[in-house]
This record gives structure tokens, C-alpha cells and sequence, in this order.
């Protein structure tokens, strides 16, 4: 029978200090080092597979088996899952207003803007995380309410202006990318007919036979795009209208003066904008907190410590 492989090394308080002071002279005449409590191969090996697969860390010095720790990390996630819920809930229905009052502006645009493109400027503070349900709850109240299409654009997928031409195209059109396919079959409803995937042609083909009164374009986090890129879009699209009903949202984490003065006076110019704020994060962190977390039937029950840490890291979030 093969012998069991065991670990022979020792244990001392200097194993986990964060400096040494080294002493050539030292007489060595400290205590000698207690022995490490010797564990088997098969367990070491145990650990570290828990400790590749799941993010919680096994208790007792490591000696929890494995099929606990996964226990423990599900019971969580179900736990969790509950009170994420509830905060989503809390987060929609405070964006209710703001929902609203776009749909508004939208549809009494098409009347009032004239050669001008609608533009919504939503102030969504500089919470990045809330702009992501917001951005969603605007596409799915959008086109429920008109007969609409809804593409949402962040910085880092608009490099280029045919880059993201391609993305609008494509997403209004539900056709997949590829590098390699530069063309796009759209039917205008006498025959197909192939455009390239950048020329808004082909969105125009595709839009006129379903009767589209909107087009929004969301930009979520239009300061993160490039000024001169900003201006070009807000320019063709207006040359498109009324043949393509473009309708802009641009979310806002700083202030509508401060975007207005990066982009081109000619923009701006053709812009029949309006302005939206969104009930900040921080204002309704107490709801939040009260309902999600400090309830009696709260399912996962937070140390003082770590609330603690949760409020002061929402609080540098934001500032």
C-alpha cells in the first residue's frame, strides 16, 4: 500500500507578519516553532478544488468538505437573489415618472419639432449601475407604447461613425454581425435588395413597410463618446428625417451645459431637445435600505460592519 503523503512543515507567528527585521548577530534563542497540524495530500487537494470553483472560502482552517461550501454559496445566491429582487422593484418604480414624461415628450414631438430631431436629455447622476435599468425600462415602455424601434449605444461599442451605423443597422434589423460580411439583404416589399450594413438605406428599407413612428437612438453614457462623433450622428440622422423618425435619448451624469459646450454649434443647432431628471440614487437609499435589507423577513441577515462598508462604498460611488 502506497504510503500516505503527509505535510511536514511548521507553523510560526511570523508566517503571517508583513515585515521582518532581520538580525545577522541574532543568537537564536527563540523558542523553537510549534509544529504545523500535519493534513493529507487528498485533503490539501480538497481545498484548493473548492477554492478554484467557488468564490466562498471553506471554513474550520479549511477543513469544511466541499459539498458544504457549495451548499453554503447556494443557499446565499437564493437568499440574495431575493433582496436583489426587491431593490430592482424599488429602483423601477421610482424611474416611473421619468418614464413617462419622455413617452410625452415623444409623442408630442412629432409635432412640435419641426425640421428639427427630438432629443431627451435624462440627468441620470453618475451611478452607472442605475443607467443600465433605466436604459431598459425606457426600451421596453418605449416601444410599448408607440410603434417604435429602441437601440441602446455606449461609448465603448461607437468608436467610429460607420461603426456605429453598423450597430444601429443591425440591431434595428436583428441581423447578426460578422467581419466579415460587409453587405445586408433587406425586402422594402417588392424584392430583396443588398445594402451595406452601415448605409442607412438599408434601415430605411426596412422601417418603411411596419409603419415606425420612432427610432430612438440611446446614448447612455453620451460623455463617454467622442465630441466630433457626437455631432456627426446628431447631424445625419436630422438630414434623415422625416424618412427615418429619429428620436435621441442621452443619458447625463453631469449636467446638459456641459455636453452642449463639446459639441458643434451646427449641432446643436438642429437639436429640439428637453430636459428629465431621474430621482437620484442617494435620495432613495433609506426605501431601499428599509425594505431590502432592515426588514424582519429579511432572508440574509448583514452585520453592522458590512452595512457599513455597502453605504460608504455606495457614497464614494456617487460623489
Amino acid at each position: 500500500m502506497a504510503r500516505e503523503v503527509i505535510n511536514q512543515d511548521t507553523y510560526s507567528q511570523e508566517d503571517h507578519q508583513v515585515a521582518y527585521v532581520f538580525d545577522p548577530e541574532d543568537d537564536g534563542t527563540r523558542q523553537k516553532p510549534a509544529k504545523r497540524r500535519r493534513r493529507s495530500k487528498q485533503g490539501q487537494d480538497s481545498a484548493e478544488i473548492v477554492k478554484d470553483s467557488s468564490a466562498f472560502v471553506p471554513l474550520l482552517n479549511g477543513a469544511e468538505k466541499p459539498e458544504f461550501v457549495k451548499l453554503r454559496e447556494r443557499l446565499f445566491q437564493e437568499s440574495w437573489a431575493k433582496i436583489d429582487e426587491r431593490i430592482e422593484r424599488i429602483l423601477k418604480t421610482s424611474n416611473i415618472e421619468t418614464l413617462n414624461e419622455v413617452s410625452e415628450f415623444a409623442k408630442d414631438a412629432v409635432t412640435e419639432s419641426g425640421d428639427r430631431i427630438p432629443s431627451a436629455f435624462i440627468i441620470t447622476g453618475p451611478n452607472i449601475a442605475s443607467q443600465d435599468l433605466l436604459f431598459q425600462q425606457l426600451s421596453e415602455t418605449l416601444q410599448q407604447t408607440t410603434s417604435s424601434k429602441f437601440v441602446g449605444l455606449r461609448s465603448s461599442e461607437a468608436s467610429t461613425l460607420k461603426a456605429t451605423l453598423k450597430k444601429i443597422i443591425r440591431d434595428v434589423t436583428a441581423k447578426a454581425s460578422t467581419d466579415e460580411d460587409d453587405d445586408l439583404e433587406v425586402s422594402d416589399g417588392r424584392e430583396g435588395r443588398r445594402y451595406l450594413d452601415y448605409d442607412l438605406e438599408a434601415l430605411y428599407a426596412f422601417i418603411k413597410p411596419q409603419n415606425v413612428e420612432h427610432v430612438f437612438v440611446a446614448f447612455q453614457d453620451s460623455e463617454g463618446f467622442d465630441s466630433s462623433l457626437l455631432s456627426d450622428l446628431i447631424i445625419l440622422f436630422n438630414s434623415w428625417r422625416p424618412r427615418i423618425p429619429f428620436t435621441l435619448l442621452f443619458g447625463v451624469a453631469t449636467s446638459v451645459e456641459l455636453l452642449q459646450a463639446r459639441l458643434l454649434k451646427a449641432s446643436c443647432q438642429q437639436i429640439y431637445g428637453a430636459q428629465f431628471d431621474v430621482i437620484q440614487t442617494s435620495t432613495i437609499l433609506e426605501t431601499v435600505f428599509k425594505t431590502a435589507v432592515a426588514t424582519s423577513d429579511s432572508p440574509v441577515v448583514l452585520g453592522a460592519s458590512l452595512i457599513r462598508s455597502l453605504l460608504d462604498r455606495q457614497h464614494d460611488q456617487v460623489l
